[in-house]
């Protein structure tokens, strides 16, 4: 999931920049495996690792990537300017940031990590805050519900007291039980400053 997540991106981007017929037929082709086969509308999540026929391999729920997904999906069928699409994309996005904030959202005001099995992995990761915000107020932009709006607002009173670093800048990587966990690189292979910029991209053209 995660792999064409990205690559949906990239062709989305590209293709607000270069109208290209076969990118457009590629992006085309990206989205509508989203919709088919890589989100399961009867649990409002995105699977994450399948097998060639499309078998999901794991029972294993990825809250950041669920509301990353949504969001994208909507980026894609709006940059085509497909109506019908927009409109699937559309409700995709509101059922599975509905699903994550139910689910996904602790009584401290982040949303967890993931949900593998039974067990939930509860701690705070920064990304995961990131895409987080943006899906709400991608949701809100949709629904016209002020409740995105305030989820919003509550996932970024938490990233302030409690993620970001006052003293060097950025935010810490990660958050258990309110208190951020120092030690984790702020720059790493798994870390760079992706997500903390196209949030203040993505929440400035939205809001502006």
């Amino acid at each position: 999931m995660n792999a064409h997540l990205h690559v949906l991106e990239a062709y989305t981007l590209l293709y607000q920049c270069w109208k290209d017929d076969g990118l457009r037929k590629r992006l085309e082709f990206c989205t509508e495996l989203f919709m088919d086969r890589i989100y399961d509308s009867s649990r409002r999540h995105f699977n994450l690792f399948f097998d060639n026929a499309w078998n999901s391999l794991v029972e294993m729920d990825s809250y950041g990537h669920d509301v990353e997904g949504g969001w994208l999906l909507c980026e894609a069928a709006r940059v085509l300017e497909d109506r019908q699409l927009m409109d699937r994309a559309n409700r995709l996005a509101l059922d599975v940031t509905d699903a994550c904030l139910v689910e996904g959202l602790s009584d401290k005001g982040y949303m967890m990590y993931e949900k593998k099995g039974g067990r939930t992995t509860g701690h705070a990761s920064w990304w995961g805050q990131i895409e987080t915000m943006i899906a709400c107020v991608n949701a809100w932009q949709i629904s016209g519900n002020d409740v995105y709006l305030q989820s919003a607002d509550t996932v970024w009173t938490f990233v302030k007291d409690c993620m970001i670093d006052r003293e060097y800048g950025e935010w810490y990587s990660d958050c258990f039980d309110g208190e951020p966990k120092k030690d984790t690189p702020k720059v790493s292979m798994w870390r760079c400053p992706y997500h903390t910029v196209r949030l203040g991209v993505e929440i400035h053209n939205r809001l502006k």
